[in-house]
C-alpha cells in the first residue's frame, strides 16, 4: 500500500520521490517512509530503501533539495505518542513540532541561502493551526515554531514554496462556513519573520437549492519557477447536494506571474458526477508539482 508521494527535482535533472508504505520486505506493518531516485528523467528508478525505522507510524512525507545537492525530508511520526513532525537534513535529525497535541502534514523548502522553511498543522493550543519554523544551512533553528493562522481557520493541507528572490509563499484550505474549505494564502518578504495575505483564486459555486457555496478547495502543492511564476495544484470538491445526488472532484492548476496579484487557472482533469443515490464517487487527489 504505497501512497502520499512527494517529488523533487534537482538542478541536474535528477528526480527524487518519497512516499509512505506499510509493506516491508514482503511483510505488512506500520507505515514507514521510503525514497526512490531517477537519474534519467524517470525512465529507470533506483530504490534508496526505507528511511524511517521507528515504533509507530511514519507518514505524510515532504521533500526538498538543499545547497549541497542532497535531499531533506520532513514527515509526521507517532514514535512519542501523538503524531509529531520530524525533519532530517543529514547529519541532523530532530522533532520540529511541540510535544503536546497532534502535528501532521509537513511541507518543506530550502531558499538560496540554504535556510530550510517548514510548515505543518499543529493542535498544541487545542485547535488546528498552521505553524512555521526555519533552520539555517547547518541545521540550527533560527526561531521557535510560529503560528500563522487564526483559531477559527481549522486549516488543511498547507504547502510552502520559495522564489528565486527568497520570497516565501504558503497556501492552505481555510474553514469559512457551511462546511466550506476555500483557498487561502500568505507570503513573507523577510524569510518568514512577517507575513501578509496572498490573494488566491476564489472558487465559489452557488447552487439552485442552497444560497451559500458548498465547495471545498484543498491545496495540494505549490511551486515557484526561476522566473517567479507561482504554480498551485489542488483538488476542488463540489458537493452540490447534501443528499449526495451530485458530487465531483476536479484537479485544478492555478498560475500567477505577478506575485499572486492575479491568477489564471485550468482544469486539466475533471471527474464525472456519481450516479444519483450512490454513496461514493471517484476521487482526484494528491497531485504533486516538482519545484
Amino acid at each position: 500500500n504505497q501512497r502520499l508521494p512527494a517529488i523533487e527535482m534537482d538542478g541536474s535533472g535528477f528526480v527524487h520521490l518519497v512516499y509512505t508504505s506499510d509493506w516491508h520486505d514482503g511483510v505488512s506493518g506500520d507505515d514507514e517512509i521510503y525514497v526512490e531516485s531517477s537519474f534519467d528523467g524517470g525512465a529507470v528508478w533506483w530504490s534508496g530503501g526505507r528511511i524511517t525505522f521507528f515504533a509507530g507510524l511514519s507518514t505524510t512525507p515532504a521533500i526538498t533539495l538543499n545547497l549541497r545537492g542532497t535531499f531533506e525530508v520532513a514527515w509526521s511520526d507517532s514514535r512519542d505518542g501523538p503524531m509529531g513532525v520530524y525533519y532530517e537534513s543529514l547529519p541532523v535529525s530532530r522533532r520540529v513540532s511541540h510535544q503536546s497535541g497532534a502535528s501532521d502534514r509537513p511541507s518543506v523548502v530550502v531558499d538560496s541561502a540554504g535556510t530550510s522553511h517548514i510548515i505543518w498543522t499543529d493542535e498544541r493550543e487545542g485547535f488546528r493551526a498552521v505553524y512555521f519554523a526555519r533552520y539555517d544551512k547547518n541545521g540550527k533553528p533560527t526561531g521557535a515554531g510560529k503560528r500563522l493562522t487564526d483559531p477559527n481557520d481549522d486549516p488543511l493541507g498547507p504547502v510552502i514554496a520559495v522564489g528565486p528572490d527568497n520570497v516565501v509563499y504558503i497556501a492552505y484550505a481555510r474553514w469559512t462556513s457551511d462546511w466550506n474549505y476555500l483557498l487561502w494564502g500568505k507570503k513573507s518578504l523577510d524569510g518568514g519573520s512577517t507575513w501578509v495575505n496572498l490573494p488566491v483564486p476564489p472558487l465559489y459555486i452557488y447552487t439552485s437549492d442552497y444560497t451559500s457555496p458548498v465547495d471545498r478547495a484543498i491545496p495540494i502543492d505549490i511551486a515557484v519557477t526561476w522566473t517567479n511564476e507561482i504554480h498551485l495544484a489542488f483538488t476542488w470538491f463540489d458537493d452540490t447536494s447534501y443528499l449526495r445526488m451530485q458530487q465531483q472532484e476536479s484537479l485544478i492548476h492555478a498560475r500567477s506571474s505577478n506575485g499572486g496579484g492575479t491568477w489564471s487557472w485550468t482544469w486539466p482533469y475533471m471527474e464525472t458526477y456519481a450516479y444519483p443515490g450512490y454513496d461514493h464517487y471517484n476521487k482526484v487527489r494528491f497531485p504533486k508539482v516538482a519545484k
